[in-house]
């Protein structure tokens, strides 16, 4: 009989081990799915949009020129970020002709 019960030890705690890896593997997967949409709902509630740079100049927390600028740095329109003077490519000047110069929005 003892070599019946080696025989089925064999078997069954492998079976056991490969049972408990798979259920902790969609266990860890569940938790990282709950944390990855946590994570999602914060970065998308404090996302940094041109809307909230216009809110910012209605309400005085940044001038119009700091509106301004900060508008072109958002759309990748300054020519080199560390450049002292703003540089306008063509689609800045296309964009600043329709925009109302010396207003937010």
């Amino acid at each position: 009989m003892s070599a019946l019960g080696v025989e089925t030890s064999v078997f069954v705690w492998p079976a056991v081990f490969i049972g408990a890896s798979l259920l902790l593997g969609v266990i860890v997967l569940v938790a990282r799915r709950f944390y990855m949409k946590s994570l999602g709902r914060k970065a998308h509630e404090e996302a940094f949009t041109i809307d909230k740079l216009d809110e910012m100049c209605e309400s005085g927390q940044i001038s119009k020129d700091e509106f301004e600028r900060l508008r072109r740095a958002a759309l990748g329109l300054l020519n080199c970020p560390g450049e002292k003077g703003d540089s306008q490519s063509s689609a800045s000047a296309k964009l600043d002709d329709e925009a109302v110069d010396g207003e937010c929005g």
